[in-house]
């Protein structure tokens, strides 16, 4: 490696963010580590942009203006294509959002923490590794931001297990490191979609049988929604990504369950949420009294995923130090009830535009072929 390229670098894609930008540069510059940092105005819409060029030069990044939207995927695609087309592309490639930074323990730097997380990866042979994501929210949250703090303490302990074999779920958007050629491979294979980038990337890694794991030792928050339109779009996004990546790549998903991985028990249980209600559906015809079946199957799936929630949290505590623990727990019942209203609606939601997309892909696909199949007069 040339002495002048650094080990690693930044890439944030930036698309119509002015909301977050001041907050996101602010703690890059006061945690050192601005400089490092490529930002990418995707053709952004809003003042990203002149927020960016304003603070570029007296804050020490770079950023890269595209003239046309090319979603998340394709903005990244552009810096580390540029980057190896003049052959000073990092060995190390860190991913943040726009919304997202590091939250680097007193004490230490961040050049430390990530040193220590590439020796981990160099030691281990890993193509990518997920740090730990919280939601940066105050000691005392509103009820949306409190629950989705839950959320993202109950999932350390699902990271954990899942890499306990070399696999993750995802390598969530918010924050995680690659190796740069291994993630310039997938960028290079995907269709940039902004919805299942970060799914397909880690699925695509792993399907090359390349390793990833979880890197509890350093946390990136997260700023999450607050309000029930923007939290109820956000995992309707989700869940329609998601399904759109679980059908594309089925095959891979496939060879987790026999023999079964514990990245497969994952699939499963969050395929429960979906079975589960055609299985309810199902059963009302036969039930005695239909609405108490209906209402008492709810609430008590709720009663033990309200459990379940708990129990990770606590685990997570142990596994890991966190002083607002009690904020994920006080929070497990209220974010029962807003996968009641919110959460559930929102994945049901997602999975109808799922089935719709790949419906009318195939159906597209089709009679593309059928278009361009030859005639019979044509065949002989």
């Amino acid at each position: 490696m040339s002495a002048n390229i650094r080990l690693w670098h930044i890439v944030v894609p930036v698309f119509n963010e002015e909301a977050n930008l001041r907050r996101t540069i602010e703690v890059a510059e006061r945690c050192k580590y601005a400089d490092r940092i490529t930002f990418v105005n995707d053709a952004s819409t809003d003042r990203s942009g002149a927020i960016l060029d304003a603070s570029a030069a007296q804050v020490g990044f770079e950023v890269l203006h595209l003239e046309e939207n090319r979603r998340k995927e394709g903005a990244i695609g552009a810096v580390l294509e540029r980057a190896a087309a003049s052959a000073s592309l990092p060995p190390y490639t860190i991913l943040l959002d726009a919304d997202s930074f590091f939250a680097v323990p007193d004490g230490c730097s961040l050049e430390h923490c990530i040193s220590e997380a590439i020796h981990r990866m160099e030691q281990h042979n890993l193509a990518g590794m997920a740090f730990r994501i919280e939601a940066a929210v105050p000691l005392r949250p509103s009820f949306i931001p409190g629950c989705v703090y839950t959320d993202y303490s109950g999932s350390q302990i699902d990271n954990r297990l899942t890499s306990l074999q070399d696999q993750l779920w995802v390598i969530n958007g918010p924050g995680g490191i690659f190796r740069s050629d291994d993630l310039l491979w997938c960028i290079r294979r995907i269709m940039p979609d902004f919805e299942t980038g970060d799914l397909l990337i880690t699925v695509l890694l792993m399907a090359k049988r390349s390793r990833v794991s979880y890197w509890p030792h350093l946390t990136v928050k997260t700023i999450v929604p607050s309000t029930y339109r923007e939290y109820f779009a956000q995992r309707r996004r989700w869940e329609r990504g998601t399904f759109k990546v679980l059908w594309k790549e089925k095959r891979f998903y496939q060879r987790l369950l026999l023999p079964p991985r514990l990245l497969g028990i994952s699939l499963l249980l969050h395929l429960a949420f979906p079975f589960g209600l055609l299985a309810m559906m199902a059963s009302l015809p036969f039930a005695k009294e239909p609405a108490w079946f209906m209402g008492g199957t709810i609430v008590l799936s709720s009663l033990v995923w309200c459990a379940i929630t708990i129990a990770k949290c606590v685990a997570s505590r142990a596994f890991h130090a966190d002083h607002r623990v009690l904020i994920a727990i006080g929070f497990a019942v209220p974010n029962m009830l807003l996968f009641l209203v919110a959460t559930g609606p929102a994945r049901v939601a997602g999975i109808c535009d799922a089935i719709l997309h790949i419906a009318r892909r195939r159906h597209t696909l089709t009679q593309s072929s059928l278009r361009s199949a030859p005639s019979a007069t044509e065949r002989f």
